[in-house]
């Protein structure tokens, strides 16, 4: 099922910790990266859902392959872009351009 609106941080809190615990077995588990995928999904509309893409991003090429698209990326740039700019949103916005292939 779907994450409602208010379990979105929750779930956000719940990815980041999966992935500092786990980053290097991303791929491996099935369950985690359907789990990584229904929060990153769920997440793409919502501020909060930049900790997770800026966690993700930390792990590496194959990681963010494997659970982010182009189109997740220009929805976290544009809800930076969106947002009240903090030093973090700024450093997440820009590991998000430096992931988005030159075109």
């Amino acid at each position: 099922h779907d994450l409602s609106e208010h379990e979105v941080p929750y779930h956000v809190k719940a990815g980041v910790a999966v992935l500092e615990g786990s980053s290097e077995d991303l791929g491996s588990s099935s369950k985690v990266d359907k789990y990584l995928k229904r929060v990153i999904n769920a997440s793409g509309e919502h501020e909060v859902g930049l900790e997770l893409v800026d966690k993700l991003l930390e792990c590496g090429d194959e990681a963010v392959g494997k659970l982010v698209d182009s189109d997740l990326k220009m929805k976290a740039w544009k809800l930076v872009l969106g947002s009240q700019l903090t030093e973090e949103k700024v450093s997440v916005g820009a590991k998000i351009l430096q992931s988005l292939p030159l075109e």
